[in-house]
């Protein structure tokens, strides 16, 4: 499981992210973590970040007239969440969602 914390250098990195989450999470913070997306089917790169994480949000922009942005909620603890892609714009009030 790509989750466990593995030794050496890349262990280290591991666990020092694993431990800034749940630094985080003891001083009752909302924190946004922004990492690169994995290639090899992963949320992220380091594989932990997914884990310690209490929501999961992928965003995706593809590069067309209209600026069509997604959103998909891959995890969310503690609340119920709609599931899916959900396309949004970006105004100057914030970001929409659209339904």
């Amino acid at each position: 499981q790509r989750a466990q914390v593995t030794g050496g250098r890349e262990g280290r990195k591991e666990r020092l992210i694993y431990l800034f989450i749940r630094k985080l999470k003891t001083l009752g913070a909302t924190a946004l973590v922004i990492t690169d997306a994995s290639s090899d089917g992963y949320l992220s790169r380091d594989g932990v970040s997914e884990y310690a994480c209490d929501g999961v949000l992928q965003l995706h922009a593809f590069e067309r007239e209209d600026s069509n942005y997604t959103i998909n909620i891959n995890k969310m603890r503690l609340t119920k969440h709609k599931r899916g892609v959900f396309s949004f714009d970006i105004t100057n009030k914030g970001i929409v969602v659209k339904e």
